[in-house]
């Protein structure tokens, strides 16, 4: 409109001088977000970036502390973690203070795979392919001649249902379900699983079956 003033930020102010976007964390990131838990992490690689100016300190805690200012990336050795950290850059430009956090967390493994039985016994579990993350819906392809699909995830998050990938229809009808099945982490620690194991031998012919695995 004729005569209207959009304000922004970057046109002068009243005083004659104009603003500018001030200093930031524009990142934060380490290499070992998610692990096994009971698996120390033994190196751990943080990386960071800047905007809008550079700092006259930084620092990484904890484990780390001040940190040279023109580096943008830290590697941590001869560590051994194995419990969820928080870690907290902070990083000033002399005018402006500014924080970010990474954290590193250990999770209970997801287990899958093919077995000999419908009846599996807790050291066939633990010999399965792990999967490490966080515990989010997942696809998985399974290549079976006379054996027994299998999966297994901590009751604190159990699998809740299979699906095939086809028409998305469920086949968790097809699975025994065994609640409480008790297994032995690699801390020693002892957790309830929820393990769903193929009722009866499958074959599926040297082809790929793709299932999804929902939680």
């Amino acid at each position: 409109m004729e005569g209207s003033f959009l304000y922004s930020p970057f046109y002068p102010q009243s005083n004659g001088e104009s603003a500018t976007p001030s200093f930031r964390i524009l990142s934060f990131t380490n290499s070992a977000q998610i692990n096994e838990r009971g698996v120390g992490i033994e190196t751990i690689t943080f990386n960071w970036n800047y905007a809008n100016g550079t700092p006259v300190t930084q620092a990484i805690t904890p484990h780390v502390g001040s940190i040279p200012n023109a580096q943008r990336a830290f590697t941590l050795t001869g560590q051994n973690i194995a419990e969820t950290v928080l870690f907290t850059l902070t990083a000033s430009d002399g005018s402006v203070s500014r924080t970010a956090t990474t954290q590193m967390r250990f999770l209970d493994p997801i287990f899958h795979g093919v077995l000999p039985s419908a009846s599996p016994t807790e050291a066939e579990i633990l010999s399965m392919a792990k999967r490490i993350a966080l515990f989010n819906s997942f696809r998985t392809t399974l290549n079976i001649a006379g054996g027994h699909s299998c999966f297994a995830s901590p009751m604190s998050n159990p699998i809740t249902d299979i699906r095939e990938t086809v028409f998305g229809f469920s086949v968790l009808g097809t699975y025994d379900i065994i609640d409480n099945f008790m297994l032995t982490m690699a801390d020693g620690l002892v957790v309830p699983y929820r393990v769903l194991v193929k009722s009866v031998p499958e074959h599926t012919l040297g082809m790929d079956m793709t299932l999804d695995i929902i939680f």
